[in-house]
């Protein structure tokens, strides 16, 4: 059980790290198509 714990605490901020920079990167693509 200990170690399951420890794996989420390792996991969650990437899995958001992941979602953040995907809204990011996707916001990025609109505006270049957008621009360009």
């Amino acid at each position: 059980w200990y170690m399951s714990v420890l794996v989420l605490i390792m996991i969650v901020p990437v899995i958001a790290m992941a979602i953040a920079l995907e809204r990011y990167i996707a916001r990025g693509l609109l505006v270049g198509a957008i621009k360009g």
